[in-house]
């Protein structure tokens, strides 16, 4: 009987492997029981109410979910690079979702489509990329022809359709502002005589505005101003503040310093939209990509002119 306890030990071995096999077993299903589902979000650029506003919104709708919200954001909208790199970093992260608000449409189409690649929801928020629709799961933009359309409409309305007008855009590279500008000059060509002498660009940068303003005016007797981006206005804005007869001014603007502008009437009219409701949407499509249920794959949400005779307006109020 000699063989007995040599038997019985690799029995014990046996039952001791079985033992951790088991226990392994249970730690790896307790973890994927566990597994909490982390967002990555990444706005145009920090330091804007807007902005804060969006992210707030989608923390907010991220808690009914028990998703982990992280947020990065460059301090400049024309820092693109920084926004790719941002973007590496989530992907680096293996995050479950992106929600991004891209600056530039070509600068970070590569590094998306690289975060569809490696299996990662990517929602793509308040501008269009350059990419086909199959790189991404879903777009929620903003109605930006129909924001060229009203500001040009207010225009027309305050010049009587006659005179002159200066636009103060972004870039023309990008698609979003280039999309209200094509709208603005194809809707003052349509209905009125007003004629468009200068279009210049402030590149995502208020002070380049505000330049692109002053030159402008000294280069044309214009009558009328249209800025396309919040740092055109808020650009234009502190050239105008110092003109006691200044020209008609309508811009897109998402700030309050914006709409107060508009209340002391250094502002004629202001296009807006509402970033709690592009948040909330963005939080939710994700919420239905993940889950694997039936979504939009492209939205447009609303963009609203805002004057004095609108101010208390709760349409028109809701959307600020």
């Amino acid at each position: 009987m000699h063989f007995e306890r040599p038997a019985m030990r690799v029995l014990a071995r046996i039952a001791s492997l079985l033992l951790l096999s088991s226990s392994l077993l249970v730690t790896a299903c307790h973890r994927e029981r566990h597994h909490v589902v982390t967002i990555a979000v990444i706005p145009m650029t920090g330091g804007q109410i807007y902005w804060e506003d969006f992210q707030k919104a989608i923390q907010a709708d991220a808690s009914k979910y028990g998703y982990r919200i992280s947020f990065a954001a460059p301090q400049s909208a024309a820092d693109y690079e920084r926004q790719a790199a941002m973007v590496a970093d989530a992907i680096g992260q293996h995050v479950d979702g992106i929600i991004v608000a891209p600056s530039h449409q070509l600068v970070l189409a590569s590094i998306l489509q690289r975060a569809t690649q490696a299996g990662i929801a990517v929602v793509v928020a308040g501008a269009p990329i350059a990419l086909p629709s199959s790189a991404y799961a879903a777009y929620i933009g903003l109605q930006d022809a129909r924001a060229g359309v009203l500001a040009a409409d207010r225009l027309i309305e305050l010049m009587h359709g006659r005179g002159s007008i200066g636009i103060i855009g972004v870039s023309p590279t990008l698609e979003a502002s280039s999309t209200r500008e094509k709208a603005f000059t194809d809707e003052i060509a349509a209905k009125s005589q007003i004629k468009i002498v200068s279009i210049k660009y402030g590149l995502s940068d208020w002070a380049r505005g505000r330049q692109a303003t002053l030159d402008t005016l000294a280069e044309h007797p214009v009558q009328g101003i249209f800025t396309s981006d919040e740092f055109a206005t808020v650009g234009a804005l502190t050239v105008m503040s110092t003109i006691k007869q200044r020209p008609y001014f309508v811009g897109v603007g998402q700030e309050p310093a914006t709409a107060h502008a508009v209340i002391e009437g250094k502002l004629d009219a202001i296009i807006v939209s509402n970033p709690e409701k592009m948040g909330e949407t963005a939080i939710t499509v994700m919420h239905e990509v993940l889950s694997k249920e039936d979504y939009k794959k492209s939205q447009l949400l609303p963009m609203k002119l805002l004057d004095r005779s609108t101010l208390d307006d709760p349409a028109i109020r809701a959307t600020q």
